[in-house]
């Protein structure tokens, strides 16, 4: 059984302790600090952030945490659209010292160039990601030491899920608090150092469906119609479909199973 790498200090008689964040550059009272992780390096470099952007980090930004599931700050904020993505990472960007990676008005979400908080390409994604849970619980680690999924995160099948046919709802009350997401970094990293990269929630990313992303690149959030893509799956999927997980939804759209996760260009192109 996978050992996470850090307490969820917000349980009873759990040490606090701070360590110091290497995404804000400052102390948190918790257990886990996100870090900036190195993807590629080089012309085109980028890193990203080591978890899902958690509600602490969310309110740290942008002062409110949309979320459903506010059981502790180390959860990954959710409830969040693509647009909210976005405005929180050039706002980050701003905290940092950087200058902002979108130019948004109200028809439009642009892509600038340089090294602003933004979110991953879809192609940036892929290569952070690999090949997925699948081929790691092929080499002999269970896919529950990899990823929070549908047959973890909520009720039991025996219980809930095959007695409602695959149906989520309704949940008898007791059974609502294993329902959700989970705290970030409590299952093993993929080779690359990124955490919950598969499962707990899927992610916002730049581009559309089957797109690769650029610098350049314009959103209009008001057409009929437009579709911005996510990656990953989340604590809904079936473990086996994690690694080919993909989805889309409206720019405006908001749900409990989608977050985000930032990058950052270390050589810009």
């Amino acid at each position: 059984m996978w050992t996470p790498r850090y307490l969820p200090c917000h349980r009873q008689g759990c040490p606090v302790g701070v360590v110091r964040d290497g995404a804000l550059g400052h102390d948190w009272p918790m257990g886990f600090a996100a870090q900036w992780v190195e993807i590629l390096s080089g012309p085109g470099g980028f890193e990203m952030l080591s978890s899902p952007v958690t509600q602490r980090l969310y309110v740290e930004v942008m002062g409110t945490n949309p979320s459903r599931f506010a059981w502790s700050p180390a959860h990954p904020v959710e409830q969040v659209s693509w647009l909210d993505a976005v405005a929180f990472c050039n706002a980050w960007s701003l905290t940092l010292g950087r200058s902002p990676a979108y130019e948004i008005t109200p028809g439009s979400v642009v892509r600038l160039g340089g090294a602003g908080v933004r979110l991953p390409t879809v192609s940036e994604w892929a290569r952070a990601a690999g090949a997925g849970p699948a081929d790691d619980a092929g080499a002999g680690v269970p896919v529950d030491d990899l990823a929070w999924h549908g047959r973890n995160s909520h009720v039991d099948r025996d219980d809930g899920w095959a007695a409602n046919e695959g149906e989520f709802w309704p949940l008898p009350e007791e059974d609502i608090v294993r329902f959700g997401t989970h705290e970030v970094a409590q299952k093993r990293p993929n080779p690359r150092g990124l955490y919950d990269m598969f499962g707990n929630v899927e992610e916002w990313v730049w581009g559309a469906p089957g797109d690769g992303g650029a610098v350049g690149d314009r959103v209009d959030p008001r057409r009929p119609g437009v579709a911005v893509a996510t990656r990953g799956g989340s604590f809904l999927s079936e473990p086996e479909l994690l690694a080919g997980a993909t989805g889309s939804g409206g720019p405006t759209q908001r749900a409990f199973y989608i977050g985000f996760r930032c990058a950052r260009s270390t050589r810009p192109l």
